[in-house]
């Protein structure tokens, strides 16, 4: 019997043996990427992880950071962790390069993976932030209806100029390939950085998932933030001592930095995360969280840690646990303490002193118009308006009854103008158009009044 034993241990090592050396020499980056992206300032480094097809294989990698009209720029990196297939390299970003979004460009081998908008460069963070938060998008149907309401989207946010944009799950029902493939063409448009958490539709088509965003739990470190990203959608309907733990030590690595969740599934009521939601909502309160984010219900619902209904008021002591409407998908009104409309929600985040970390100074929307924002209500789509009036111009119309500080757009550039001077707006700057576009963009930044427009023309 030992003997027959032995015998199968070393017919089990040759196999595992020749399945090493026969399998593909190849690699695949997990992150930095669209949806899991680097936020770092120029002059520090980010982690860059990878799994690779052989384990133990130590990869001979070479990363660079590309932007439209400039040269490839090459990165220093050095291997910090490997443990099996996975492995994890520090990598240094120069410090004079500019602010704003790249390409990172990963070369092993003759393998080449390029990740549009993986890494975004920023020095300096303001003690008044913004996020957007979206859930359940719409459906990419392949009539491209969907394509074309998730891009309008797209324009709307951008023109709030949110320093995050937050997606919490529901991304591509169906979950096919060409899905997905719409849905990152829409998501490279955004210009902030963009944190994705999967949902339970993508579980209809994981495959699609992990071959676009690959990463169903994560943390990004943004400037003074922390944005950890739970799945919620696994099938169980509860959070697993694992993810409790590792929920846990994203919480208390979060040091000087204000930590802010995301999860698809609510945390109360009707269709929701059930066991272990006490220990969850306990280490959001140890852990200060101000705001823990959700959507799934595709309705607008508030509620304060011990899960009561907050139908009252929305400037209650944190955590707030909130439930966005869906942002393009079926509406569920009937569940709604909010409205019957497609939205998203604008949260703003404001500095407090003497620790630093920043609380909620707003996350709903007047919708009944009483001059008092809702206890629930998310920002309404489609009331943010950019029409071109003119080569080199815009009208930027305004919806909303608030005011949108800091509202930012981008102009063409007509052919013999330098952009130097924009009416009605303050330049931030010039950029090449998006890859295929030839000319270039300027960046204008102006405040934009409730219910009101604002003509922007580039000056000859």
């Amino acid at each position: 019997m030992a003997s027959l034993l032995r015998v199968l241990a070393a017919l089990f090592l040759i196999s595992l043996c020749t399945a090493w050396v026969v399998r593909p020499d190849r690699s695949r980056v997990l992150r930095p990427r669209l949806g899991v992206p680097a936020v770092v300032a120029p002059g520090e480094s980010f982690t860059l992880q990878l799994e690779s097809s052989r384990p133990f294989r130590a990869p001979a990698l070479t990363v660079e950071l590309e932007r439209v009209g400039t040269d490839p720029i090459p990165l220093a990196l050095s291997r910090a962790h490997s443990s099996g297939a996975r492995h994890d390299f520090d990598v240094q970003v120069p410090a004079d390069l500019d602010e704003g979004a790249y390409t990172m460009v990963v070369r092993d081998g003759g393998r080449v993976e390029r990740m549009p908008k993986a890494v975004h460069l920023r020095r300096l963070w303001a003690d008044e932030l913004c996020l957007v938060q979206l859930a359940d998008l719409p459906e990419f149907f392949p009539d491209g209806s969907g394509t074309r309401r998730m891009d309008a989207l797209v324009d709307e946010i951008n023109l709030v100029a949110p320093d995050l944009v937050v997606i919490s799950g529901d991304v591509a029902y169906g979950g096919s390939m060409d899905r997905y493939e719409r849905l990152m063409a829409a998501l490279e448009r955004f210009d902030a950085p963009v944190v994705v958490v999967i949902g339970n539709h993508e579980y209809q088509g994981l495959a699609g998932f992990m071959t676009h965003l690959r990463v169903v739990s994560h943390v990004v470190d943004a400037g003074p933030l922390r944005i950890v990203s739970a799945n919620s959608a696994h099938g169980r309907d509860q959070f697993t001592a694992t993810q409790l733990g590792w929920i846990a030590e994203a919480l208390e690595g979060a040091g000087k930095r204000t930590p802010i969740v995301q999860l698809h599934h609510p945390l109360f009521e009707g269709r929701r995360v059930g066991a272990r939601r006490g220990a969850f909502v306990e280490l959001c309160r140890e852990g200060r969280v101000p705001i823990v984010l959700s959507g799934h219900w595709h309705a607008d619902r508030v509620f304060d840690a011990s899960g009561q209904d907050r139908r009252d008021r929305s400037d209650f002591d944190g955590p707030i646990f909130s439930v966005a409407t869906a942002a393009g998908a079926m509406l569920h009104p009937e569940r709604s303490s909010g409205g019957d409309y497609h939205g998203y929600r604008v949260i703003r985040l404001a500095r407090e002193r003497p620790h630093g970390r920043y609380a909620v100074r707003s996350f709903t929307y007047d919708l009944d118009d009483d001059g008092t924002p809702d206890a629930s209500a998310s920002h309404p789509a489609g009331k943010l308006i950019v029409d071109p009036l003119w080569p080199g111009g815009v009208r930027v119309t305004n919806g909303w009854n608030e005011a949108v500080p800091r509202a930012r757009v981008w102009i063409d550039l007509p052919a013999g103008r330098s952009g130097e001077r924009v009416e009605g707006g303050r330049v931030l700057g010039t950029r090449a158009r998006p890859a295929g576009n030839p000319g270039r963009q300027v960046g204008v930044e102006f405040d934009l009044a409730a219910r009101a427009s604002v003509d922007l023309r580039v000056d000859a």
